[in-house]
């Protein structure tokens, strides 16, 4: 649960009741738990699986279950796995095409970046925006931070870690042509860059 918990216009919030969100230190240890209901578990399995990022999913159907008094664990399990074997379905045109965009004029951002704290913010948006397209164009889940270097892994390991270096050249100055190179493959696997003529 992200943005769906903040209070929309007229004050309302979206989060259903009993969902909670809480983080706490026990026995030396962080601690997050996140309360919710049937309802509230159905919402954000469905918000998860349109953002095409299940972290609720992937929690639910790969954890261990410490504790089960009601007996609803396994269900539960067994439907987060079907949705994730199941994978977040084909990616539509316009929001391919969309991503396409953004990544094709971040590149032209690279080209015409003028200074190395201007780099560091655009090869940050192309590693993250390139990976995601790649993931996205072939079906697959993303995710975020370091889920969705895990989930790139998994897909394609070896452009993964071509990917990972060429940023990391980028931001230490070493050269910028690496990154444009793996980027431009991404691209090139969902359609191409897409600059004039998009609506």
């Amino acid at each position: 649960p992200d943005r769906d918990l903040r209070p929309r216009r007229g004050g309302a919030a979206r989060r259903p009741a009993g969902a909670v969100r809480a983080t706490y230190r026990h026995a030396g240890w962080v601690v997050e738990a996140f309360v919710q209901t049937r309802e509230s578990l159905a919402l954000y399995s469905d918000h998860d699986a349109a953002r095409r990022v299940p972290s609720l999913l992937r929690m639910c159907g790969e954890s261990e279950v410490v504790v089960d008094r009601c007996g609803l664990a396994a269900g539960i399990q067994a439907e987060a796995r079907r949705r994730l074997a199941a994978g977040p379905g084909p990616l539509e045109e316009p929001d391919r095409d969309a991503m396409r965009y953004l990544l094709t004029d971040l590149l032209e951002d690279l080209a015409g970046c003028r200074s190395d704290d201007e780099l560091g913010h655009i090869a940050g948006q192309l590693l993250v925006r390139a990976a995601d397209l790649e993931l996205a164009a072939a079906g697959a889940w993303g995710g975020t931070g370091k889920g969705l270097h895990r989930a790139l892994v998994r897909h394609d390991a070896d452009l993964a870690g071509r990917l990972a270096d060429a940023h990391r050249q980028a931001v230490a100055g070493a050269a910028r042509g690496p990154l444009r190179t793996v980027v431009r493959e991404v691209l090139d696997r969902a359609g191409g860059p897409l600059l004039e003529g998009y609506r």
